[in-house]
């Protein structure tokens, strides 16, 4: 065989071998994907290791107990190997107020130094309780009956930019520029597809989504999804709710998801909760 054969031959199978490459990489920078929870299947956390219930009274904006509507304190064994509890004598009053009609569908759950209250439909239990060493946390609730008849997840990222914007992106505008700026994402690189489709969105601001979307072995979801900057200056945070909730639930549901844009009405961060 001639050299110029073996020249070429040698060409065309790196070319065989470069382009598919090529391809596989401008397709991956095509696809890539923000993809929305649905309902939750994986490992727990284990009650009294990894998370502690205490149930107390709590007190409305006027400083008087709120007995009408269970209350659970939170203890997490957090990321820096330490339990992070709530002192039941020093927690702020629970402000939202609750339709009388609504209170029998309705518990609320409290932890201290990071997301603070959080209101769920009646009887559902925790199923996940995690805090990371940079304070992200994450919480995880399924209906007595299963996750197929409803379930809820709701985070707090406050130091984790590039967490927070993968997030986002697709869904806030500006989320997957902030990542380009951080140097996280390539510049030129497209916005991520959001998987499943929403169904609805919106943006009550610019740095909020409110959005539904459909998941298999589960009702609608509707979600909110913040990234914004605290008001007193510093790095962004990021507050997200995803709720599953069948549709003869609506008032249920959208007590939940007004209540929590309520808390991020505004880019200057998420207002105290409550």
């Amino acid at each position: 065989m001639s050299f110029g054969v073996k020249v070429l031959i040698t060409i065309f199978v790196a070319l065989a071998i470069f382009l598919p490459m090529q391809t596989m990489a401008s397709g991956y920078e095509q696809t890539l994907l923000n993809q929305l929870p649905g309902p939750p299947l994986g490992p727990n956390s284990k009650e009294l290791k990894n998370f502690r219930l205490r149930h107390f009274v709590a007190k409305n904006s006027a400083g008087k107990p709120l007995t009408e509507i269970p209350a659970t304190l939170i203890d997490i064994y957090s990321g820096m190997s330490e339990w992070d509890m709530a002192d039941a004598t020093k927690v702020p009053f629970f402000m939202a107020n609750i339709p009388a009609d609504l209170l029998g569908q309705l518990q609320i759950f409290y932890k201290d130094n990071g997301i603070g209250w959080i209101v769920v439909p009646r009887g559902w239990k925790i199923l996940r309780a995690v805090e990371g060493a940079n304070g992200n946390e994450w919480y995880t609730f399924v209906a007595p009956t299963g996750s197929k008849d409803g379930w809820m997840i709701t985070g707090d990222v406050p130091g984790c930019l590039g967490c927070m914007y993968f997030d986002a992106d697709g869904l806030i505008p500006g989320a997957h520029q902030a990542l380009i700026d951080a140097k996280i994402a390539d510049a030129g690189s497209p916005v991520a597809k959001v998987i499943p489709t929403p169904i609805t969105i919106s943006h009550p601001n610019d740095c909020t989504a409110v959005f539904s979307y459909h998941k298999t072995h589960s009702p609608q979801v509707s979600a909110v999804v913040f990234v914004g900057t605290p008001a007193g200056g510093g790095d962004p945070s990021e507050s997200s709710l995803y709720l599953a909730l069948p549709s003869n639930q609506s008032r249920v549901s959208d007590f939940i998801m007004h209540n929590f844009e309520r808390l991020t009405s505004s880019c200057g961060g998420v207002a105290p909760n409550y």
